[in-house]
C-alpha cells in the first residue's frame, strides 16, 4: 500500500530537480511502452507537469504532460534523471 511519507518523499525529490532533464517511460499496456523525454516544468500537491520535446526534427511543437506521483510509486510510470538516477 502506499504511503503518504512515500508520496511525500517523491513530492519533494521532483520539487527539488523543476527545470531538469528526464526520461519518462510510460508503460501502456501489454508489450506497449513510449520513452519520451523532457523537462519537469512545475509541481503542484498532487501532480506535476513534464514539457515533453518534440517527437521528429519535422515538427517544434511541444507537449505539456501532467502526471501524479502514485504512477510513480506503482511503476506505471518510470523517471530517469540525466545523471542516470530513477525515481523510485
Amino acid at each position: 500500500m502506499i504511503s503518504r511519507k512515500d508520496i511525500e518523499r517523491v513530492r519533494a525529490t521532483i520539487e527539488e530537480n523543476i527545470g531538469a532533464r528526464v526520461k519518462i517511460t510510460v508503460k501502456k499496456g501489454r508489450k506497449r511502452v513510449v520513452v519520451r523525454h523532457g523537462a519537469i516544468n512545475s509541481v503542484y500537491p498532487f501532480t506535476f507537469n513534464v514539457t515533453l520535446d518534440a517527437v521528429s526534427a519535422f515538427s517544434d511543437t511541444q507537449r505539456n504532460v501532467s502526471l501524479n506521483y502514485s504512477d510513480l510509486l506503482t511503476d506505471a510510470v518510470t523517471i530517469c534523471f540525466e545523471d542516470g538516477t530513477e525515481i523510485k
